[in-house]
């Protein structure tokens, strides 16, 4: 039986790739967005090592996009 947390899992999984998919600067939901629910996660009461794992997997992801992709307000700039 799936848990309520390993659906909503999945569908940060599922939603935040697509979210991030587009730049920094159309991005439908920004990366802290998705950093803030991963966290309220983390903060349960009760989560297994592979919740864990795969919310901090999720983390990671985004740190990396952080660091991939140049903030909305320098790409505004350059573009001006």
């Amino acid at each position: 039986m799936v848990s309520l947390l390993d659906q909503e899992i999945a569908h940060i999984q599922r939603v935040m790739r697509a979210s991030l998919a587009v730049d920094a600067t159309r991005a439908l939901l920004p990366p802290s967005y998705w950093r803030h629910r991963l966290q309220r996660l983390l903060a349960g009461k009760r989560i297994t090592q592979q919740q864990f794992c795969a919310i901090d997997g999720l983390l990671v992801q985004l740190d990396a996009f952080d660091h991939t992709t140049p903030p909305a307000h320098e790409v505004h700039a350059k573009a001006s």
